[in-house]
C-alpha cells in the first residue's frame, strides 16, 4: 500500500474538526469580502478628507490639531491593510500565501498599535492643553513633532518585535508577543482614562479669566470631541484584543467558528471609519471646511463669542466717548453763557 495514502487517511480524521471550523458557503464569503471592501473604501475616503480638510481651512490649522491629522494618517493606512484582509477572507485558509499572510501580519500589528497610540497621544495633548494652558501655549511645532512621531515609532517597536521574535504562531515567542501587546494596551488605556480624568476634574473646578475664557471654551469643546472619538474607537477595538490577550492565561478558550473571528475583526476596524463622522457632527469648523472643499458650499458665518465682546466693547467705547463729548460741549457752553452774563454784569 501506498504511504502516502496511510498518511492521508491517518491525518484525514484529524482535520476534519479544522476544515469544519473554517468552513464558509459561497454566500458567506462575497458577503464578508463585500462588506470589507465597503468598509475600506469608507475609510480611506473618510480620513482622506479629514486630512484634506485640516490641512486647507485656515481655522483648523492649530497645533492643537496636529495630532488629529496624525490620527487620520494611522486610520488611512488602516484602510490598505482593511483591503488585505478582504482578500484574505476572500482565499480558503489553506490556501493563503506565506508572503500575504505575513505581510498582513506585520501590516496589522504595526498600523493597529499606531492607532492606539494615537488615540493615547491625544489624550496627553489635551490633558497638557487643559490643565497646564500656559505651558502648552509655549509649546514650539518640534514639541508636537515629537508627539506625532511617538505612535509611529512604537508601532515599528511591535513590528520588530514580530520580526525578532520569527513571527511567532504558537509557542512560548507567541506568547511573549501577545504579552507585550497586551501590555501596551493596557498602558496606553491607563494613560487615556487617567488623562481624560485629570481633564474632567479641572473642568468642574475652573475659573478662567475674561480674558482666557474663550480660548478655555474651545479647549474644552475639542477635548469632549476627542474623548468621543477615543471612547468609539475603543468600544469597537476592544473585542477582539482583549480576546486575543484572554488566549494567553486561557488555554482552553477557543471561537466556536471562523465566522466568530471575521465578526470581531470587521468590528475592530469600524474604529478607524468612524472619527470622520465625529468630526462632521462635532466640529463646526470642520464641517464648514470639508462643505467649501468638497461641496462647494460655504456656510454663513456667525459671530464668535470673542467677536461678539469685541463688538459690544467697541460699542460701549463709542458710546462713552460720544457722551464725554457732549459733556464737553455743555460744558463749554456753560463757561461762554458765564462770560457773557460777567460782561453784562460789568456794563
Amino acid at each position: 500500500m501506498d504511504s502516502s495514502n496511510l498518511t492521508t487517511q491517518s491525518t484525514t480524521p484529524n482535520l476534519q474538526p479544522v476544515k469544519s471550523f473554517f468552513y464558509r458557503s459561497r454566500a458567506t464569503i462575497i458577503a464578508q469580502v463585500t462588506s470589507l471592501v465597503i468598509l475600506g473604501i469608507v475609510t480611506m475616503l473618510g480620513n482622506l478628507a479629514s486630512i484634506v480638510t485640516f490641512a486647507k481651512t485656515q481655522s483648523l490649522r492649530r497645533r492643537s490639531n496636529y495630532m488629529i491629522i496624525n490620527l487620520s494618517i494611522a486610520d488611512f493606512s488602516v484602510s490598505i491593510v482593511i483591503f488585505i484582509v478582504a482578500y484574505f477572507f476572500y482565499l480558503e485558509a489553506f490556501t493563503v500565501p506565506y508572503h500575504l499572510k505575513l505581510a498582513l501580519e506585520l501590516l496589522d500589528s504595526s498600523t493597529g498599535a499606531a492607532s492606539l497610540l494615537g488615540l493615547t497621544m491625544i489624550s496627553v495633548e489635551r490633558f497638557y492643553a487643559v490643565v497646564f494652558p500656559f505651558k502648552h501655549r509655549m509649546l514650539r511645532f518640534k514639541h508636537h513633532l515629537i508627539m506625532c512621531l511617538v505612535p509611529w515609532l512604537a508601532a515599528a517597536v511591535v513590528l520588530l518585535t514580530n520580526v525578532v521574535l520569527g513571527f511567532p504562531e504558537q509557542g512560548k515567542n507567541l506568547d511573549i508577543f501577545e504579552l507585550l501587546r497586551f501590555s501596551v494596551m493596557v498602558l496606553s488605556l491607563v494613560v487615556i482614562f487617567v488623562s481624560y480624568l485629570s481633564i474632567w476634574l479641572k473642568s468642574r473646578h475652573a475659573n478662567p479669566s475674561a480674558q482666557n475664557q474663550n480660548r478655555t471654551v474651545r479647549d474644552k469643546k475639542l477635548s469632549l470631541t476627542l474623548f468621543i472619538v477615543t471612547l468609539a474607537s475603543l468600544s469597537t477595538w476592544l473585542p477582539l484584543q482583549c480576546f486575543m490577550a484572554a488566549l494567553v492565561f486561557i488555554k482552553s478558550l477557543s471561537l466556536s467558528h471562523y465566522n466568530n473571528f471575521f465578526i470581531l475583526k470587521f468590528v475592530q476596524y469600524l474604529n478607524s471609519a468612524i472619527n470622520f463622522f465625529i468630526y462632521i457632527l462635532r466640529m463646526r469648523d470642520f464641517r464648514s471646511g470639508f462643505r467649501a472643499i468638497f461641496c462647494g458650499k460655504r456656510e454663513r458665518s456667525k459671530p464668535s463669542q470673542s467677536t461678539t465682546t469685541s463688538n459690544l466693547s467697541l460699542s460701549f467705547t463709542k458710546q462713552k466717548a460720544y457722551t464725554v463729548n457732549n459733556v464737553i460741549a455743555a460744558e463749554g457752553c456753560l463757561d461762554a453763557s458765564n462770560l457773557q452774563l460777567q460782561k453784562l454784569t460789568m456794563k
